[in-house]
């Protein structure tokens, strides 16, 4: 533990490889607190991830991939009310998501372009959310690309289709539309 931390210093992040919803992900502040910590994400993932934490705001921004071009939906800030974007901020309440976010012009225009370049460098399709961190020294901090984000009313992909001035239901039907035909299916 105490290579971790003189590596990646206090406080430092903890969180299983894969999975999602943030279960086995943890905000370690003190090193007396890093092997549970790691034991737990290890409950989760057979690979763990231990990272520097980074102080700042967290957006998410959405990319939909139908048609010619991926579109780059509207960028959402994630505003939880504890340490960070745990399983309680995300479906307990314990979060507030402003979209769109706001922030500086050239920042969310940043996340944009941040967002499509790694959807395309990813090769995904349909609805895919991007996750960062703007730090409070400026830099643009990419943490994941979540592949099958959420889609209940509360979730953040349906808020940037509604902002984006699209209906849900239509977005489903294009990516269903088109993943049949790209299939083979009429």
């Amino acid at each position: 533990p105490e290579n971790i931390v003189a590596r990646l210093g206090l406080p430092l992040m903890v969180k299983p490889n894969a999975g999602g919803s943030s279960l086995g992900t943890h905000k370690v502040k003190n090193v007396n607190e890093l092997v549970d910590c790691i034991q737990d994400a290890f409950n989760h993932d057979d690979e763990v991830i231990c990272e520097k934490f980074i102080n700042g705001r967290e957006f998410s921004c959405g990319v939909l991939g139908v048609g010619k071009e991926p579109k780059v939906l509207p960028v959402t800030e994630i505003k939880p009310f504890g340490e960070f974007f745990d399983y309680n901020a995300k479906y307990l309440g314990a979060s507030h998501e402003e979209t769109p976010a706001q922030i500086h012009a050239s920042d969310f225009k940043r996340i944009q372009d941040a967002s499509l370049m790694i959807y395309k460098a990813l090769r995904c399709s349909g609805l895919v959310r991007m996750d960062f961190i703007l730090s409070e020294d400026g830099g643009l901090y990419f943490l994941e690309a979540n592949t099958v984000p959420g889609f209940s009313r509360m979730s953040i992909i349906p808020q940037q289709i509604r902002a984006a001035g699209l209906k849900e239901g239509e977005v489903l039907y294009r990516i269903i539309q088109e993943t049949l035909q790209k299939s083979g299916f009429k």
